[in-house]
């Protein structure tokens, strides 16, 4: 960070020099000591090296201590890579917090009890298999496992990612902040306000104690969470994949996804959707989409609606600016903002992931 972060108590090389003031005290001391017999050699020698010994185990130590808030005091001078960096290290502290862990939870259990979903819990298993994301771009499942069984699974998993950014925000109130302060995910809900690095602390956190795989995007002036989702595609139609098997059935493709939580909504024919509903091909709101522009555009390729002219822009309906908004905003973050793996997720990873505007 260049020297230009710090922590909201202490600075660190306070701390140093603290640390090392109370060692050479206790060598003063033991010195005196040993000067009037009032203790052998042997323990001074002793004392001594369990003095050295505990200053360094302190000193190594103050790498791991965790502030409640980082100050970014000159955030000109902060490459974009480094900014990431503290936000990233802030949601892998908080997230094995006890508090962020039980909210987590609390969270989930909330959601599969409304939604009748079993409370057991385990994203990696099945939507993060080593057989599938780390090590190939999809993973496919056939008619050895029903296809209702895996879309109601990945229902329940990315119903849990949109329910804990929603949660969060209706507890947490955004406001901008006129100090560059990133907050650890704990600290922002005591306090129950913070700007957008500070949700991206808390739900990223929250996110990454329920075991999803989570990355940053950041950008000019701006900073958001996203988590890796599945978005479920169909290979083909039976007839085309398999023709000698009677009645074969179709396959489908889990395609990972950025699944940007940007707090980004479309009102489409008085329904309110958001980016998680784009992850299934035979969502509502994938369909409502490529009806609309069906109709609206003769072949329905969402490239007719960028190529509108701008005299045109005046006679547009709602429902062409609400579409067009929300299809710049993907496009937007899919472009203009440069995404950032959450450990235990890699670049390798985050490379395989598509986004969401790719899907239409």
């Amino acid at each position: 960070m260049g020297g230009s972060a710090e922590s909201n108590s202490l600075r660190e090389e306070d701390i140093v020099k603290y640390l090392v003031s109370v060692e050479n005290e206790v060598l003063n001391y033991l010195e005196k000591c040993l000067k009037e017999h009032a203790i052998p050699l042997e323990v001074y020698e002793r004392v001594i090296s369990l003095n050295e010994e505990v200053t360094k185990k302190l000193l190594e130590g103050l790498g791991k201590i965790e502030p409640s808030e980082v100050h970014i005091l000159e955030p000109d001078r902060v490459r974009e890579w480094e900014f990431a960096r503290i936000v990233i290290e802030l949601i892998k502290a908080s997230s094995h917090k006890r508090e962020i862990i039980d909210l987590a939870h609390k969270i989930r259990e909330d959601y599969s009890l409304v939604r009748d979903f079993p409370l057991d819990w385990s994203p990696k298993e099945f939507i993060y298999d080593p057989t599938g994301v780390s090590e190939e771009p999809a993973k496919i499942w056939d008619s050895e496992i029903e296809i209702e069984t895996v879309l109601r699974v990945l229902d329940h998993y990315t119903g849990v990612a949109k329910a804990v950014e929603e949660k969060i925000r209706t507890l947490i109130k955004y406001v901008e902040e006129p100090d560059d302060i990133v907050r650890m995910a704990g600290r922002t809900l005591k306090i129950g306000f913070g700007d957008c690095d500070d949700f991206a602390v808390l739900i990223g956190s929250i996110w990454r104690a329920l075991g999803f795989w989570v990355c940053i995007g950041v950008g000019p002036n701006h900073v958001f969470p996203a988590v890796i989702l599945p978005s479920l595609e169909m290979v083909g139609e039976p007839e085309e994949i398999n023709k000698e098997k009677k009645g074969g059935s179709a396959r489908f493709r889990a395609i990972p996804t950025i699944v940007p939580a940007d707090n980004i909504k479309l009102n489409l024919f008085g329904k309110a959707f958001g980016c998680y509903d784009l992850l299934n091909f035979n969502s509502p709101l994938r369909q409502n989409i490529y009806t609309f522009l069906a109709k609206t555009f003769g072949s329905g390729k969402i490239e007719n609606l960028f190529s509108m002219k701008n005299n045109r822009k005046r006679e547009e309906t709602i429902q062409i600016k609400e579409l067009r908004y929300f299809l710049e905003k993907l496009q937007d973050i899919s472009k203009v903002y440069n995404y950032y793996p959450v450990p235990p997720v890699t670049d390798f990873i985050l490379r395989q992931c598509c986004h969401l505007i790719t899907l239409l």
